[in-house]
């Protein structure tokens, strides 16, 4: 071989030498990242992401006695896994709460203070609602990872415990829009503000519940099976005005999660003036409802009360109890079945 076929040899192989040692450079990153993307393969708990989401935290406010709640957060623990259990997701208020209640295809119990094999509440979950009784006010805080908003919610025909995913108050009738004909009447409850109802079919006049919020639960009945997907954007400025004739007095009145709803339908056969209130009694004399005209009405709904067994207190009616409504004190006379029975809806008429 010649001097000069030696020179380009060597110059060939430093020419490849140089090549190979830049693409190994410049391919650094690649091969890096290819192998952890391998590993991540591998073993789950190895992750590409160098920031992991960011923990939320929602924190809802429960008043003495029963609360519909709900939560719109993906409960982890300090490590980051998801936790599930009653006892873990209520963990912040340990030691003070005294039942956990539910609903999913059928009655669901958890009491903390009985052995676990007795409770059949075993998860909580945000598409579902819950009721939670507490002997004192008490703030629960979740932490975790933010629920998508727009997750399809399966609810079967008749009662459905639901729970609030958006993270924005909105009106009632276009959160639930997705549904639109096919519920008949969605309400919840909690000791500060008592009961609020939206009835489907009734004018918007009859019904107080305005916004669906987030931290709420609710109870809903459909005609008919159907998926509830919330809208990931709205708020409450759309919502329509309620009834400004009267208002809900609840001043004096143990409110209980447990009414009826009772319409009186004046005919015109007694005049309504600004000041006058209507009271609903039982038949132990303790007034469960009451209303309070602001003006001229032809019809008045009132949210009954019942009592709550569990508690050694009468804090209103009890099932197939008749009810007394009252006009400033003075008995009315009315046409109708003025009964009471829980989530009841009666429509009674002045004689």
């Amino acid at each position: 071989m010649s001097n000069f076929a030696k020179a380009k040899n060597i110059l060939f192989l430093s020419i490849a030498v140089f090549s190979l040692v830049v693409v190994l450079t410049a391919n650094k990153n690649t091969v890096n990242t290819s192998k952890q993307a391998a590993m991540s393969f591998l073993n789950p708990k190895v992750t590409l992401a160098s920031a992991t989401a960011p923990t939320q935290t929602q924190t809802i406010q429960l008043y003495t006695g029963w609360n519909y709640i709900s939560f719109n957060i993906e409960p982890l623990d300090q490590n980051g896994n998801p936790i599930y259990s009653v006892k873990d997701v209520l963990m912040s208020i340990n030691g003070q709460y005294a039942a956990v209640q539910s609903f999913d295809r059928g009655a669901k119990s958890y009491y903390p203070d009985l052995p676990e094999s007795m409770n059949d509440l075993k998860t909580m979950l945000p598409q579902f609602g819950y009721s939670i009784k507490v002997p004192q006010n008490v703030v629960l805080t979740i932490n975790g990872k933010q629920t998508k908003a727009n997750q399809p919610i399966s609810l079967q025909a008749g009662w459905n415990n639901i729970g609030y995913l958006p993270n924005m108050a909105i009106n009632t009738k276009f959160a639930l829009y997705s549904i639109r004909d096919k519920y008949e009447k969605i309400y919840t409850f909690n000791p500060k503000d008592g009961a609020k109802v939206y009835y489907n079919d009734l004018p918007w006049s009859f019904n107080d519940l305005t916004c669906m919020r987030p931290g709420q639960g609710y109870w809903i009945k459909m005609k008919e099976a159907a998926a509830l997907i919330y809208p990931l954007t709205g708020n409450c400025s759309a919502t329509l005005p309620t009834s400004d004739s009267y208002y809900q007095d609840t001043n004096g009145i143990t409110m209980s999660n447990f009414w009826a709803d009772f319409v009186i339908d004046t005919a015109f056969k007694i005049r309504l003036k600004t000041g006058d209130v209507i009271e609903a009694v039982d038949n132990n004399n303790i007034v469960c409802g009451r209303a309070v005209i602001n003006k001229l009405t032809k019809t008045v709904q009132i949210h009954v009360y019942g009592d709550d067994a569990t508690t050694p207190a009468d804090e209103g009616a009890k099932n197939d109890e008749p009810i007394t409504f009252r006009l400033n004190g003075n008995t009315i006379s009315l046409t109708g079945y003025s009964v009471w029975n829980e989530q009841a809806y009666r429509t009674l008429t002045v004689n």
